[in-house]
């Protein structure tokens, strides 16, 4: 039980304090299990990492599994899996909550414009590191006017994100 609760504690963590995607977990994943709790070593942590990139998935989320597992069997994986998630589930859940018991309220809906203004910017930036990786001169001006269409069609369209950002790619690889 001793050793669920530390998997619970340390991978409850670890969300808690790391913000990105998975890969921004991975230094406090082996900072935990390497060097804090002694669960794997420095040698399995590598192999374990390594072997991940391998498989579809999120990184942090297949050593959080893999080390659980290590430590505490079919148990540990669950309980591990479960601590990386809830925090942000929970988080997620209670915001949606207060938005939507104040979505008449003017600031509220000013913030979520602003969300979905910053959701558009950060879509934008890869898309633009997508279109400066061809590494071609002339195509700068080709990613900045589609980049500025994706932006349009998003504010003035409400087209799907992810749909725009499909059709970005595609008519920017069809250019090339």
């Amino acid at each position: 039980m001793a050793k669920l609760l530390a998997l619970l504690v340390s991978f409850g963590k670890i969300r808690l304090f790391s913000f990105g995607g998975g890969n921004s977990m991975l230094l406090m994943i082996e900072d935990e299990c390497v060097k804090r709790h002694h669960w794997i070593t420095t040698d399995q942590y590598s192999a374990m990492t390594g072997i991940s990139f391998l498989f579809p998935g999120l990184t942090a989320f297949k050593l959080a599994g893999v080390v659980g597992y290590q430590v505490a069997g079919v148990t540990g994986l669950v309980v591990s899996l479960l601590a990386l998630n809830m925090p942000g589930l929970i988080l997620m859940m209670v915001f949606y909550t207060i938005i939507n018991a104040y979505k008449g309220n003017h600031l509220v809906a000013k913030s979520l414009d602003g969300m979905r203004y910053a959701a558009t910017a950060m879509l934008l930036s890869v898309l633009w590191s997508f279109a400066a990786s061809t590494g071609k001169a002339y195509f700068s001006m080709t990613a900045v006017i589609l980049c500025l269409v994706f932006c349009a069609t998003l504010t003035f369209f409400d087209l799907n994100a992810v749909l725009g950002m499909i059709g970005f790619i595609a008519l920017f690889v069809a250019l090339a």
